[in-house]
C-alpha cells in the first residue's frame, strides 16, 4: 500500500535504538481503573470512519463522540477516543461514547497506540500519568467483564530522567491485537500479552525483522491481496504515480479509474488525482482512499474513501466521506481497513 504507515515507521526506530537506552521498569502498576462491562459487543465489522465526530459503523449506524476527535477505536459497546482537547501536560483523556451518552476514563493514552482485538471485546493501548512524567503502562482490557488484564510498565523505561524525550527516540507503540494477543513495542523489544492470562512475554521476532515474523503479517498483510473467492486481487504500485490495479485469477490486469462522486462536485474538495486499494468489503468490491489534501489544506491527515467494482474497476468517492473521514487508528497505516 501507499498510506504512510506511522506505526510501522516507529518500530523500525525502536528496534535500531532500543538496545543501550533502557531496561524493564518495576512491573508495579500506578493505578487500577475500572471499566465498563458490556453485555452486547458493537459490530466491528466491515467499513468503519469519521467525520466531524460521528463514527460510521459498518452495519450503517452511527456513534456520536461529541468532539471532534484525533484518535479512535470502535470495540466493547461503542467508541473510545482521543479528542482534541488535550489537557496542561498535552495528553487526552481517553473517552467513552455510545448511543447512551460519552464518559470519561481517567486515562490518557500516549498518541497513536489504540488498538482492539478483531471481535471488539479487548482494548489496549499505553497510558500515561497524569503531567506525562513517568513511564508509560501497557494497558488490556477485558470489555467483556470489564477487568484491567494488563497493567503494566514492562519495558517501558526505568531510571529515566525525561521521559518525552525517551519516547521521542526510541516510540512506543501497540503493534496490534490479535484473537489471542496483545503485541506492545516496548523501549527494548516487543512484548506479547496472552489475552487469556494477562502474562507478557518476550515475542518472537524474525531474524530478518518484523516484516519477515510470522505473526506481524496479520497487522500488515501482503499484496497482491485476494478476495475470500481467490478470484481477484488487489495490487498497488509503488508509489502512487500509477493507478493501482485489480488482477483476475485468470486473464488481464484492471487498471482502476477514479471519477467523481455521483451528482455535483465538492467545491474546494480534494483533487482525487491519486488513490490506493486496501481491502475487500466483499468479492466485487474493494475500499480504498485518496489524500484528502486540497490547496487550501495540503496535508490534511484524512482520506477521501472509495470503493471500486470489479470487473470494471470504476471507483468512486463513499458518499459522506468526500472531505476527507478518520479512520480508526489501528486501521490506519498498513492495516487492513476492512476486517
Amino acid at each position: 500500500m501507499s498510506r504512510p504507515n506511522h506505526r510501522v515507521a516507529a518500530l523500525a526506530v525502536a528496534s535500531v535504538l532500543a538496545a543501550g537506552l533502557a531496561g524493564c521498569a518495576d512491573d508495579t502498576p500506578t493505578t487500577s481503573e475500572t471499566w465498563p462491562a458490556v453485555d452486547d459487543l458493537v459490530d466491528t465489522s466491515g467499513l468503519v470512519w469519521a467525520v466531524d465526530g460521528v463514527v460510521h459503523l459498518g452495519d450503517g449506524s452511527t456513534i456520536d463522540t461529541g468532539s471532534t476527535v484525533t484518535e479512535y477505536v470502535v470495540a466493547g459497546d461503542g467508541v473510545w477516543f482521543r479528542p482534541d482537547t488535550p489537557d496542561d501536560d498535552g495528553l487526552a483523556e481517553l473517552r467513552h461514547a455510545t448511543s447512551s451518552g460519552v464518559e470519561g476514563t481517567r486515562a490518557h493514552p500516549h498518541p497513536s497506540t489504540l488498538s482492539t482485538s478483531p471481535d471488539g471485546r479487548f482494548l489496549a493501548f499505553l497510558d500515561r500519568p497524569q503531567g506525562a512524567d513517568g513511564p508509560a503502562e501497557a494497558v488490556v482490557v477485558d470489555l467483556a467483564d470489564g477487568t484491567e488484564l494488563v497493567r503494566s510498565r514492562t519495558g517501558l523505561g526505568k531510571d529515566v530522567d525525561d521521559w518525552a524525550d525517551l519516547y521521542e527516540e526510541v516510540p512506543i507503540s501497540v503493534i496490534g491485537v490479535s484473537v489471542d494477543t496483545a503485541y506492545v513495542q516496548a523501549v527494548d523489544g516487543v512484548l506479547a500479552y496472552d489475552l487469556a492470562t494477562g502474562q507478557g512475554s518476550p515475542a518472537e521476532v524474525a531474524q530478518g525483522g518484523l516484516s519477515e515474523t510470522d505473526w506481524y503479517q496479520q497487522f500488515s498483510p501482503t499484496y497482491p491481496l485476494p478476495n475470500v473467492a481467490g478470484t481477484w486481487a488487489i495490487r498497488n504500485p509503488d508509489d502512487l504515480a500509477a493507478p493501482p490495479e485489480l488482477v483476475p485469477a485468470d486473464g488481464d490486469p484492471v487498471s482502476t479509474r477514479l471519477l467523481p462522486a455521483d451528482g455535483p462536485p465538492v467545491p474546494g474538495g480534494p483533487a482525487l488525482e491519486r488513490w490506493w486499494l486496501d481491502s475487500w468489503l466483499d468479492d466485487a468490491t474493494t475500499v480504498g482512499g485518496t489524500p484528502a489534501g486540497t490547496e487550501q489544506m495540503p496535508s490534511s491527515p484524512l482520506d477521501v474513501l472509495i470503493t471500486c467494482t470489479v470487473p470494471a474497476g470504476t471507483c468512486r468517492p463513499i458518499p459522506g466521506t468526500e472531505r476527507g473521514a478518520l479512520v480508526p487508528g489501528d486501521r490506519d497505516g498498513d492495516a487492513l481497513l476492512v476486517r
